[in-house]
């Protein structure tokens, strides 16, 4: 949607709720061995098949973009996730060691989070454009029910990125990017310090039609 001042642009997006179901396999870690006739730390992987289901909730994304020059464009952005309103997620595994079917729900305890983001994109030329931001995310799980073992979006965190584009034809554009994730130190309930980091990169090629 066009704000109607020159140079600027606001848009919004919502995504309706939907159900995921993840599939991969079942490694079993024996970490107590009065209940298994298991030696204690003994993996056994690639056990069985494993199905998650989790239902991914509303997505609200508002954003904005303002071109300074022709050459420079400021963006931002900021998506509200009502995780909140998924009160479990659901697993269902085989393990062939044991020849069983399980089926698991666990609650969640999620709460709905938030993300902020501001990017900057430069034409360098007709051919090449390079892009940079940073965004932050909020914690989707309230700090009673942290673990150390508690995924990404349990943590307040960061994501740095820079990336550039390059117009291999008039609709076919080759892209790259780098990016760098940063959670910030929490300490669960049970004194348990724990942090994240990941750098990682993406290529791809992309078209239009």
């Amino acid at each position: 949607m066009d704000s109607g001042q020159q140079g600027l642009r606001i848009g919004f997006v919502t995504k309706t709720p939907t159900t995921l179901d993840f599939e991969g396999d079942v490694k079993i870690i024996v970490v107590d061995q009065n209940t298994s006739t298991l030696p204690t730390g003994t993996a056994v992987a690639n056990d069985g098949s494993a199905t998650f289901t989790v239902d991914i909730p509303w997505f609200f994304l508002l954003g904005a973009s303002y071109r300074v020059t022709p050459k420079l464009l400021v963006t931002g952005e900021t998506a509200y996730r009502t995780w909140g309103d998924v009160e479990s997620k659901e697993t269902e595994y085989y393990q062939s060691y044991y020849g069983t079917t399980a089926r698991r729900v666990s609650e969640t305890n999620w709460i709905d989070n938030w993300t902020l983001g501001v990017g900057l994109k430069y034409q360098f030329s007709p051919k090449f454009v390079g892009t940079t931001g940073i965004v932050s995310t909020t914690h989707a799980l309230e700090s009673e029910y942290k673990t150390v073992a508690s995924g990404c979006s349990d943590l307040n965190y960061f994501n740095f990125a820079v990336g550039a584009g390059y117009m291999i034809t008039e609709k076919i554009e080759a892209i790259c990017s780098m990016y760098y994730y940063i959670a910030q130190k929490e300490t669960d309930p049970s004194g348990n310090t724990y942090e994240r980091s990941l750098l990682g990169s993406v290529f791809g090629i992309r078209g239009s039609f």
